[in-house]
């Protein structure tokens, strides 16, 4: 009884999963909408709702139809180097961005 519960409890949350995948809909960004690099290291969503997307030439940020690109000793971020290994977020809500040169 216990085997038959458990095997049908699986498939109907399996087929709640799969049906609720049906509704994603994924839209792919790459240079060509205007990131720096197509390779993606890191990604976070701050407090405002910004997509913060760390890359091995700089930091964009995405407001949902647009990039801003930010790179190397460019303010206001000012980061260390251009390849984005980590980007990390404070108990304070402040993002810091891990480089290959420093911690900014």
């Amino acid at each position: 009884m216990t085997i038959r519960f458990s095997l049908y409890f699986f498939l109907l949350l399996s087929g709640l999963s799969i049906a609720q995948l049906d509704s994603l809909r994924f839209k792919k960004y790459s240079m060509a909408e205007g990131l720096s690099d197509n390779v993606c290291t890191s990604i976070i969503q701050d407090q405002e709702g910004y997509i913060w997307i760390g890359s091995t030439n700089g930091l964009n940020r995405f407001n949902g139809s647009t990039f801003n690109y930010y790179h190397q000793q460019q303010a206001p971020i000012n980061l260390p180097g251009n390849y984005v290994r980590t980007i990390l977020r404070f108990n304070n809500n402040r993002l810091g961005f891990v480089t290959r040169k420093g911690v900014t």
